[in-house]
């Protein structure tokens, strides 16, 4: 089991632009899907950090 305190936990990548991509699935804002975000305070360490990586895909997919 993993544990964590909240020095080393993974910032939300929120960034207050709260709006969903009718087509893509995904917060324009973070590049989140609505998953993604109602799932990250429940995440472990592990799965932010994929998520975080996930999210750079992302960025490159619509740069």
């Amino acid at each position: 089991m993993e544990t964590s305190s909240p020095v080393d936990e993974t910032p939300s990548p929120c960034v207050n632009v709260c709006q969903m991509h009718p087509k893509e699935g995904y917060c324009i804002g973070c590049l989140r899907t609505l998953d993604e975000i109602a799932g990250w305070l429940d995440m472990q360490e592990k799965e932010k950090r994929e998520v975080i990586a996930r999210l750079e895909q992302r960025r490159k997919a619509v740069a």
